[in-house]
């Protein structure tokens, strides 16, 4: 990108521009993001980066330990207990902060004995050649580092994320042009920049004093970009409201370097980070003078998807954390039922003629049709991950019962419940109604799990059977799945979601 004057726009520049140039489609998606969250606007703060960026990225953490420890109810509370809890007691603290403080300013700045001393030390105050430091000097220097103990007061609560960036960079706005020589200002019969000088020293090498330091030399340049048009004082109110602009904008990257910088400085980092970065080797002017990444609109658009992205990772990377602590652990997922007898334990629908044993495979979707016909891609016909991993425990198993001369042999059978499908015309050629689509989807579900056999039982011998009509596959299904005025149960149809995995053979696992 480019700014009108043709010089490349800071922070677009390098990999990024690359890739967004790359991909006109993802750079109008991102500025779509952007300007939806967060209108276009001057100031270097907004919800983008205070609130949506960091909240992002803190529910995407949440969404992982969730998700790997099976809790996600304990997740959803845990983000809305953050998200209803810590930012309305954000604000609740902040607004009791900034009434506090604001009453302590007010009484130092409504100070009458400071605005007024007596004519006495008025007239101490005239006098040329004095052997003695007037006693003024003395309150003067008291008042004025009761006043700067209280701007580092504001200070560490703003590093701390209590207090609005916005709101303490018009502070900070203000002492500046407190701070100019053409303020006529007076406490103690001293001016406040004259106050600031006598009391600086009592801060040297902390992080207050470089802050406030690269503040006044901000301040300075941007008066001095504006000495064309005189005295301050005698700015028109268009000139005084651009040179206010300026020095506000600069004042708040001041801030996002001061405060951890990029998308970190928001207070929702600074509020549980207790370390804060060391200003004194930092160029704080010069980083005020290019601007920031946070205030170009298409790289917040780009900050915001990827958070957006994040959360769906930390959420396939907590499934995928559940399905290897299953393995790790030998658990079984609580999705699968397993039968063991040939009896009533199980679901084994023929005990005359039925296998050894029978392991069942649930699914917990209920299915429906995508575009372009083939079963296996229909929702409700994927192995889950936990599924999965029960499925390939199963066959690693029966692979050490098989051996030549005894081989294992298992049959696949697999079931659909009675519901309706919505749009058939989905289910591609050959499906005219519900029940056929449920026999396509039941042995969809039966190659996914056969496939899966397949793979590890080389030496054993696995077959899948087909149903062919819908009369069949209602016939050995078991369960009723539809209420007594023929409306269909989601709950019961759970029971028929599933794939039996029958063991015909058990190869050399059972007595000869």
């Amino acid at each position: 990108m480019a700014s009108p004057n043709g010089k490349p726009t800071p922070g677009t520049s390098g990999i990024g521009e690359k890739v967004l140039g790359a991909y006109p489609s993802l750079t109008r998606f991102v500025q779509l993001i952007a300007r939806l969250v967060r209108p276009k606007s001057r100031s270097v703060f907004g919800s983008l980066f205070d609130i949506w960026v960091p909240a992002l990225l803190f529910t995407g953490i949440v969404a992982f330990v969730g998700t790997a420890l099976k809790t996600p109810i304990g997740a959803l509370a845990t983000m809305a207990v953050f998200f209803l809890g810590l930012i309305p007691q954000a604000k609740m603290k902040r607004a009791d902060l900034l009434v506090q403080l604001q009453e302590r300013f007010s009484e130092l700045a409504a100070d009458k004995e400071a605005l007024n001393p007596d004519d006495r030390k008025k007239a101490e105050a005239s006098k040329v050649g004095a052997s003695q430091e007037p006693s003024w000097r003395k309150e003067a220097y008291a008042f004025y580092l009761r006043f700067w103990y209280l701007q580092l007061l504001q200070f560490g609560l703003w590093r701390y994320g209590m207090l609005p960036s916005d709101t303490y960079a018009h502070w900070i706005v203000r002492r500046l042009i407190s701070l100019r020589g053409d303020n006529t200002e007076q406490y103690w019969l001293t001016t406040p920049r004259q106050g600031w000088d006598d009391v600086c020293q009592e801060f040297l090498g902390t992080d207050f004093r470089y802050f406030i330091d690269a503040a006044i030399a901000i301040g300075r340049e941007v008066e001095d970009e504006f000495r064309q048009f005189g005295d301050s004082t005698k700015w028109p109110d268009s000139v005084r409201t651009q040179a206010y602009d300026k020095l506000h904008v600069r004042i708040e990257r001041l801030l996002v370097a001061a405060g951890a910088g990029g998308i970190w400085s928001t207070f929702i980092f600074r509020w549980f980070n207790a370390r804060r970065p060391s200003l004194h080797d930092r160029q704080l002017v010069l980083e005020t003078i290019q601007p920031l990444r946070r205030e170009n609109q298409m790289w917040s658009g780009l900050f915001l998807t990827a958070a957006i992205a994040f959360v769906a990772l930390c959420l396939f990377l907590g499934l995928k954390s559940q399905a290897l602590a299953a393995r790790l652990t030998g658990e079984q997922s609580s999705l699968v039922a397993v039968s063991t007898e040939p009896s009533r334990q199980g679901i084994v629908l023929d005990p005359d003629e039925g296998p050894v044993s029978t392991f069942v495979v649930r699914f917990p979707e209920e299915g429906s049709c995508t575009p372009g016909g083939n079963p296996r891609r229909w929702r409700g016909a994927y192995l889950t991950a936990s599924s999965r991993i029960f499925v390939k425990d199963i066959t690693e198993t029966l692979a050490a019962c098989s051996s030549p001369d005894r081989q294992v042999r298992v049959e696949v059978v697999g079931f659909a419940s009675s519901s309706q499908f919505d749009r058939l015309s989905d289910c591609g050629p050959g499906i005219a109604n519900p029940s056929q689509a449920n026999v396509a989807l039941a042995n969809a579900r039966a190659s996914a799990v056969t496939e899966v056999l397949e793979q590890r039982l080389n030496k054993g011998e696995v077959t899948s059977r087909s149903w062919r009509a819908p009369a069949d596959m209602e016939s050995e299904r078991g369960f009723i799945d539809r209420l007594v005025g023929g409306t269909y149960s989601r709950a019961r149809g759970s029971l028929n979601r599933r794939v039996e995995i029958r063991i015909l053979e058990p190869g050399e696992c059972v007595g000869r």
